[in-house]
């Protein structure tokens, strides 16, 4: 049975019609459904003034993917196999040939290509007639900056080749940053070994770099998900070039023979590294193998932290198994191995590779260094506590001590960041525990007691902590916050909510003590307010029995009020106030309908009299 041919629909037929008499641009055939990739396929050929020496022909052709859904939808742009171009260049997915009339090298075309988009903002349109000619013009673009050598230019984001798609489903992560850099800048070796944790089951991270004679070199530092894996460690070595490795213009090495090529163009004969070490992985197994070169922020500017790329290395003849015709001693195994897994033809199996240092993996938003450098003693992880420890270590806050020695109970799961899992466990250990799973760099500490702690380690421990957070809202961990020794000045918070969650009461205090008196003075009439408001309201209850009151207050307001805390927090450790002050927010309607959060300004004064009237 034949399926009958698909008819392109009106928009995709009228961005087709809108090229019409564009300079460069012939189209060589009309629209038709590829079933094979779910896209409308378009053939062309793109024209260029290209000059003698140029990498790119004066015209290609290409083939032009588009969604179903055009105008919406993604519309790509791939060589063809005839007459289109096979190296691979900068904004460009690794040029393979693939299986399909056109070749894998997709051009980056998208608004965050500067080079395509230097003269303004250029925002890409979504009308039928306007969205397929604004991607051939960048296109047209794209071409002739590669024909001069203007794809990638000093001061804009640096850029790594793509490497060719690999079948081996593990992710190699390394956390290298500028302490690392400074670090391995002061190491001479070129080459050694490398242990690996595996996290998960595709998941493995760097745990130390040796020298080739065993001696440790770098140790990389993690948080307690990574340190605390106990897994039987992985074996590797590892390598350092002078840049990345790429071939004329910008194209990774897809054989052992390219990856040689690619070294010498650096001065570098990897086989003379190679020896030195993989007698370390002569067990015929599979071992990972990664290289490592300095790079950039940006194009033309001096390198900043190292970076890994990471291989499967070739499976490697072992002593036990015999070889005929070679010598059984390390030099009969490596002219054995130079002749087999490690022959010029062979496959490199690259492997996903990701830099997880904490200034790059918390890009996305995070709090300045001013608070993300300090050492922070939570004590309380109810409700508010758990919230404000999660949204700060989530903001890039890593170094955390929890104290709280209540467990978990099944009425604390409707406002708790835990869940069903943590039943009867401490507050303490279970948070922390999250915790520590947000990122590969957390460490929380956590003291399964109530404030003070009886052990003398204890004391310590919080002695060394930079801000304090009592989200408790009990006043005898106040009174006790007074007379602990804190053997210095400390940045305290008290974090209290008011009745059914309308009020947040923010206290802030730079002080070698908790003032406590203070507190009380500035809390009391709005205490008095608080109480003279819910006149008459009743608490629910949790069980059976006047015994059993809790606090009413909703999830969504626990957590609104946790962010606005965990803000003035952070703008409280960038500029500390003169003297302890006590800042109050409340929930803002209008006809019922709640508009945000307003701070109350200036009205501690006049709250005991408002409320007397």
């Amino acid at each position: 049975m034949t399926v009958p041919e698909r008819t392109p629909p009106q928009e995709i037929l009228a961005g087709r019609r809108a090229l019409e008499g564009m300079p460069g641009v012939t189209i060589l055939s009309d629209w038709v459904w590829n079933e094979a990739v779910g896209k409308w396929v378009l053939s062309c050929r793109l024209s260029i003034d290209a000059s003698p020496n140029s990498p790119i022909p004066p015209t290609t052709d290409w083939y032009v993917l588009a969604d179903e859904a055009y105008p919406w939808g993604s519309i790509k742009f791939y060589p063809s196999k005839v007459n289109g171009i096979v190296q691979t260049f900068h904004h460009q997915s690794y040029n393979d040939a693939g299986e399909l009339p056109w070749r894998d090298g997709d051009i980056c075309l998208d608004t965050s290509v500067r080079i395509l988009g230097r003269h303004g903002h250029d925002i890409e349109p979504y009308g039928v007639h306007r969205r397929l000619r604004w991607r051939f013009q960048r296109a047209i673009q794209w071409l002739n900056a590669a024909s001069g050598g203007e794809l990638i230019l000093p001061g804009e984001p640096y850029e790594l080749p793509q490497f060719p798609k690999s079948a081996l489903q593990d992710t190699v992560v390394f956390s290298e940053g500028q302490e690392s850099f400074a670090r391995w800048r002061s190491i001479p070796e070129q080459i050694g070994t490398v242990e690996f944790g595996r996290k998960g089951s595709n998941l493995l991270f760097t745990k130390v770099f040796k020298s080739a004679h065993g001696a440790e070199l770098w140790t990389p530092s993690w948080g307690h998900a990574m340190k605390d894996i106990h897994t039987n460690d992985v074996d590797g070595i590892w390598l350092r070039v002078n840049s990345a490795l790429a071939l004329f213009p910008w194209q990774a090495p897809a054989t052992l023979g390219e990856l040689r090529q690619a070294c010498r163009e650096q001065g570098i004969e990897l086989d003379g590294l190679l020896k030195a070490v993989v007698r370390h992985i002569r067990d015929g197994e599979h071992h990972i193998a990664l290289i490592g070169f300095p790079i950039p922020a940006r194009a033309g500017e001096v390198p900043v932290r190292m970076h890994w790329n990471a291989l499967m290395f070739p499976i490697l003849s072992a002593p036990a198994k015999p070889m005929k015709g070679f010598r059984a001693n390390e030099r009969g195994h490596w002219q054995h191995d130079r002749m087999g897994a490690l022959h010029g033809e062979t496959k490199v199996d690259w492997l996903a590779s990701e830099n997880w240092d904490a200034e790059q993996i918390s890009t996305r938003g995070r709090m300045s260094q001013s608070i993300r450098s300090k050492r922070v003693l939570l004590i309380g992880a109810g409700a508010v506590g758990s919230a404000v420890a999660e949204l700060l270590v989530r903001a890039g806050v890593y170094n955390i001590t929890i104290i709280d020695g209540d467990r978990l109970e099944a009425g604390n799961l409707v406002r708790h960041t835990l869940g069903l899992g943590q039943l009867d466990e401490y507050k303490a250990s279970a948070t922390a525990n999250r915790l520590d799973q947000v990122a590969p760099h957390v460490s929380v500490e956590a003291i399964n007691s109530h404030f003070p702690p009886t052990q003398e380690t204890g004391r310590v421990q919080l002695q060394k902590c930079d801000i304090i957070l009592d989200c408790t809202g009990r006043d005898e961990v106040l009174h006790h916050l007074q007379s602990f020794s804190w053997a210095g000045p400390k940045l305290f918070f008290s974090i209290s909510i008011g009745f059914k969650a309308r009020r947040l009461f923010l206290f802030i205090a730079r002080e070698s003590s908790f003032p406590h008196s203070v507190f009380r003075e500035q809390i009391e009439p709005w205490l008095e307010r608080e109480m003279h408001e819910q006149s008459g309201e009743e608490f629910p209850r949790e069980g059976i029995g006047c015994w059993h009151p809790v606090f009413p207050a909703r999830v969504d307001d626990i957590w609104m009020l946790a962010s606005v805390a965990v803000k003035q927090i952070e703008s409280a450790v960038e500029a500390p106030p003169d003297r302890p002050e006590l800042v109050v927010f409340e929930q803002y309607y209008e006809r019922n309908v709640f508009v945000g959060m307003r701070r109350l300004l200036d009205e501690t004064k006049d709250v005991r009299s408002r409320v007397l009237d």
